[in-house]
């Protein structure tokens, strides 16, 4: 989900903008009818899933709002509601958009902080 807000990813930038404005209660579940369950963004084809899947709708019915074609729809052109758009839910941990590199970095700088604290810890 990091890597999408970064400006090498080819997603349009209209998903990068809602993905740093997002809280992480704004991805759900669906296809959980199928035993395949998805966290996507909340948007109206993950409501109309989610409605489906109370139902216990087969996956050729749930192809018809979850497909990869309208998935795709959404993520090049920037239309939020074509279709699903599977994000996790560390939307609400990005709120900028950063190059590869800096997020590659902030990772290792995290990892480092991580490991000294850890070492106070049990150092004695």
């Amino acid at each position: 989900t990091r890597f999408v807000a970064t400006h090498e990813c080819l997603a349009h930038h209209k998903i990068k903008e809602w993905l740093i404005e997002a809280k992480e209660t704004d991805t759900t579940l669906i296809d959980r009818s199928i035993g395949l369950p998805m966290r996507v963004i909340k948007n109206k084809p993950a409501e109309k899933a989610l409605e489906m899947d109370e139902r216990g709708a087969s996956l050729e019915e749930l192809l018809t709002v979850i497909s990869g074609e309208l998935g795709r729809k959404a993520w090049m052109e920037g239309d939020i509601d074509a279709g699903v758009v599977s994000l996790g839910m560390a939307v609400g941990r990005i709120h900028e958009i950063l190059s590869v590199k800096e997020v590659i970095e902030g990772i290792i700088e995290e990892a480092e902080a991580i490991c000294r604290r850890l070492n106070l810890t049990f150092a004695a």
